[in-house]
Parts: structure tokens; sequence; C-alpha cells
């Protein structure tokens, strides 16, 4: 059973990230979609250990279920992440406890000769996919294409993972696990410097910013956790210390030019940049002021998108888009949308929880563990990684690892068999997405055809439930069918644009939806979606609402263009 544990948390931590199947109307979700496959496949083995054991309940429920309310899709997406995210914690927490404690089938767990065996299997699986994805990188920055990779679209490299802020995340997860490996198997150093350059290389190649975040969150670490006089302790502050000095010399390589033919930017040359930097703050702006309005209940779970619309309204067109489904922070989009004091709780828990880690006793294995919750934790910080499948199943395995490792938790004992219950829960989820996902992938296929069959497009769109996690997808792509020429069905076009348009606001959909309304006898709400794009859209886009108001003002409907 050891090879099977093994197969399983390499597929769900490394294997999906590496597809390169990008598609509508949500990029990643095959890469979603197999890694938690792959880990309700992995609780399904465990389903037969025997007994297992988990500390920290009460604990660890909570972070999970705080940190991943911040899910857009709205609650049917946060109960699937949320799920996730907690079954990747009690396999984590009762997997480790479990061998500890001499529980579980013979060969059921993976054993080294040590106490650290499942975070060495980890560990080695993040590390593979960081140095995979790297490689890919690589094979882009040379101008290689095929259909295993993708091809590259901006002045960076972003493998398959087609998000540069993404791409840097996986390889210094890889990073990390490189860091911990070495200091547990006290190989040459260059075992360390030599893959260690190849990823700080192609983490800076991605010209994210995020990655000087993640350059001091390993030696910090190294120094809070790893104070101990043990060769391990030892190695972990100098295998952090080299990743440090690797990355700022990557850093300074692409900076300086030398790449220039390859046609690279830096990060360093994108601190200053105007559009990411004005998006980001104009996002925390409406965050903190929604947080302040609604203190105690937010503005209610996947609205933000529509709140950072409001408030584009009422200002001047800039150079960005202002309208953004997520606040760039997690903490702000949970004060959003759950409300100021909900959030406090739940980062004050998780704060609580990481101080009580780093006043444990330190090992290379808690180390490890906080190494991997602080990196994505600061990509939360000015990103949205905790909406991913494949950054939430490293995130609580580690947390879970973690609190296995806390001898001053409780722990409880419970047969494996209780497993079943998430599984076929997952196995029914999992199911439903497909099904739901397959009809929407093929009716935004059919809907870029010039001629296409509006019937077949809107009943693959009718075959998603609306209690479905992609009720709001689906609703998009109705609005989107529509030929703004059936003025019979502008009635039910305003009623999506009342619903689904809030949820997945973007051009096209608000200006069909100022069609709807007018048409539908709804001037006022025709009006206040004109505002919303001429806040929310640079003036360069406004030609298009403007051709068309002016043709409903023609009808008789009293809008205004751009009042603003």
């Amino acid at each position: 059973m050891t090879f099977y544990l093994c197969s399983g948390l390499l597929a769900a931590l490394a294997l999906p990230t590496l597809l390169p199947f990008h598609r509508h109307p949500q990029t990643v979700f095959w890469q979603e979609w197999w890694s938690a496959v792959a880990l309700v496949v992995l609780a399904g083995v465990l389903v037969f250990a025997g007994r297992l054991r988990v500390g920290g309940l009460g604990l660890g429920c909570s972070v999970m279920a705080g940190v991943l309310l911040a899910s857009d899709d709205g609650a049917g997406g946060w109960l699937a992440y949320a799920a996730l995210g907690a079954l990747a914690w009690v396999l984590g927490g009762a997997a480790v406890l479990t061998k500890r404690d001499g529980y579980g089938g013979a060969g059921m767990l993976p054993s080294t000769g040590s106490r650290s065996g499942l975070e060495i299997v980890c560990a080695a699986a993040l590390l593979i996919s960081a140095l995979l994805q790297a490689l890919l990188g690589f094979c882009q920055l040379l101008g290689v294409n095929g259909g295993w990779l993708m091809p590259r679209l901006y002045l960076a490299v972003y493998g398959n993972i087609a998000q540069p802020n993404h791409y840097a995340n996986l390889l210094w997860l890889g990073l990390a696990s490189l860091a911990y490996l070495w200091a547990r198997s006290a190989r040459l150093v260059g075992w360390l410097v030599v893959p260690a350059a190849f990823l700080t290389v192609a983490a800076a190649l991605s010209a994210s910013r995020s990655v000087f975040l993640f350059m001091l969150a390993l030696p910090v670490l190294s120094w809070l956790v790893g104070q101990g006089g043990a060769d391990a302790g030892r190695r972990l502050r100098s295998g952090a210390l080299v990743v440090l000095v690797l990355s700022v010399l990557a850093q300074g390589l692409v900076s300086s030019g030398l790449l220039s033919g390859s046609k690279v930017v830096s990060a360093a040359s994108r601190i200053d940049e105007g559009g990411s930097n004005g998006q980001r703050l104009f996002d925390w702006e409406v965050a903190a002021k929604t947080a302040l309005e609604h203190p105690f209940t937010g503005s209610g779970i996947g609205s933000f998108a529509w709140q950072t619309a409001e408030h584009a309204a009422k200002l001047q067109p800039t150079s960005f888009v202002r309208i953004g489904e997520n606040a760039h922070n997690t903490p702000l989009h949970l004060a959003a949308e759950l409300g100021l004091v909900p959030a406090l709780v739940i980062v004050g828990s998780f704060a609580w929880w990481f101080i009580r880690q780093l006043r444990s006793p330190p090992t290379p294995e808690r180390w490890w563990c906080l190494a991997i919750v602080s990196i994505i934790g600061l990509h939360s910080l000015v990103e949205y990684p905790l909406w991913y499948t494949y950054f939430i199943v490293p995130f609580f395995l580690a947390i879970g690892l973690a609190d296995a490792q806390d001898e001053g938790l409780r722990t409880i004992s419970f047969s494996s068999r209780w497993l079943l219950l998430p599984v076929a829960v997952g196995v029914f989820v999992l199911g439903w997405a497909l099904h739901d996902y397959r009809a929407l992938e093929e009716g935004y296929a059919v809907i870029e055809d010039a001629q296409r069959d509006v019937a077949h497009v809107e009943s693959l769109a009718l075959k998603v439930d609306g209690r479905s996690m992609f009720a709001p997808h689906a609703g998009i792509l109705r609005i989107r069918n529509w030929g703004e020429t059936d003025r019979t069905q502008a009635a039910t076009v305003a009623g999506l644009c009342d619903t689904a348009a809030r949820a997945k606001p973007s051009l096209e959909v608000l200006e069909r939806c100022v069609t709807a309304y007018a048409w539908s006898g709804r001037d006022a709400d025709a009006q206040h979606y004109v505002d919303v794009i001429c806040g929310a859209y640079p003036a360069v886009y406004h030609g298009d609402v403007k051709r068309r108001v002016a043709s409903l003002a023609a009808e008789g409907h009293a809008l205004l263009t751009c009042r603003l």
C-alpha cells in the first residue's frame, strides 16, 4: 500500500498542474478536478487502514472553513473547496499519527526508518512538480511549441499553469521542499545548489513580484524554527541561505538584460507597474469599505465582483479595468464577503495556530510544514491561491502534518471506514462538476462559431442545475448566446443579468444587459450598467456602449452615455 499512497500524493500534488488543457469557462478546471480526484482516491486507499487518529480537530476545521471561504464560485464552490481542504488536513494528520502510534494495516503508510515518512513523500512530490514546471518554463523561453506545452504569450514564462504568479508559487513550494529534503538526507552541497539554481532562475523568469515575499520566508523560518544545534537544523539554515542568495542572483541576472534576447521582463521592473498596482489598491479599498459597511454579515459569498462594479460606477474611467472577482488579499476578501468581525476571528485563529507551531519544539518537518503554509499564505496577501485545488491540497496537508507533530493537541481515534462518507460525497460532487463543466465547455466552444446553433447552446446551458457551482457560468453562457434580436427573450435575459451577470461581470455581458434591460422597460437598470461600464473600463472600451445607447435612445429609451 505504500506504493499506492506515494503515487496518490504525487498525482494530487504534482501531475495535474502539468496538464496543458486551459479551456473556458474555468481555464484551470481540469487541473483542479484531477487534483481533487487524486485526493479522493487517496482517501479511498486509507479506508482499509483499520483505525486512524487525528489531532487538533477543532482548530484545524476552523482554519480550514475560514480560509476557504474565499471561493470564487459562491456557496457551492465554497462547500466543495472546504470539503477538499478538510479531507487534505485529515489525511495528513491521521496518516502521520496512525503510523507513529502503530495503527493501520501493514505497509499502508510510508516507512523511511524515521518519523518523517509522509512529509518526505509530500516534499518529494512538490519538488518533482516544481522541477517539471521549471523545465517546461525553459522550453517556453527557448520557443519550443507542442501539444504538451502551452505557447508563451507574455514577456514571462509560466510552464503549463498559465499564470506567472501561480507558476512562481509552485516553484517556491519546490524550493522549500528541496531545502528540507537536503537537510534530512545530508547529501553533498551540489544536490542542493544545482536544482536550487535551476528553480530560482525559472522563478525569476516568471516576472512575479510575489517572489520577493517568498525570498524572505525561508531564512526567517529557519531562524525561528531551526534554532536547535542538531545537524539537520544547521543544514536547514544553510539551505535556506543558499536559496536566498541564488534567488537574489537570479533576479539580478534577469534584471541585467543579459537575457534580453529572450524577450523577458524582470519582477523588479514591474514593482511600480501602474495597472497591476492600481487594480490591487482599488480592490483593497473596495474590500475595506465593504467590510466597514457590513462588519457582521459582509456583502455575501460571491458578491465581491459586483461590489467592485458598484464602486467603479461612481468613478471616472482609468487606465486599468477595475472589476475584479477577488480582493487580491484573502483576509480582506473574507472581511468584505463575510464581515469584518468573522474575518478577524478566522485570521486570528490561523495566526494563533501559526504562533503555537513556532513555539513548539523545532524539527525539520515542522519547518517544512510552516514553509509551505507561509509561501501560500504570503501569496494570499497579494493574490488568491486558495481558490485553487492544487494549492489547497498542499496547504492543508501541511497543516494536518504540523498538527500531528503537536504533542499538546488532543487526538481522537476512529475507524478508517468513516472515510467512506467523504469519499462517497467526493465522488458525487466530482461527478456532478464533471457533468456540468463538460456541457459548458462544449457550449463555450460552439458559441465562438459565427454560425452557431443558438438552440443547441441554450440546451447545453440548461443542463446545468441552478444549485451547481457552475450555475453563474451557465447564466453567462445564456446571456452571450442571446442574439440581441429576439426581443421576446429580453425579459428572460434581464433576469439573468440580475444574478449571473453580477456574479461574473464582464464588458461583453454588461453591454448585452444594457440592451436587455432597456427592451424590458428597465431603463434605470440599463443606465446603471452603463455607469458601471464607464467607470470600470478604460475609455478605449466605451465606443460600443456609446453606439448601443445612441441606438436605444433613438427608440425612446431615456439613457445617457457615460454621464460621469
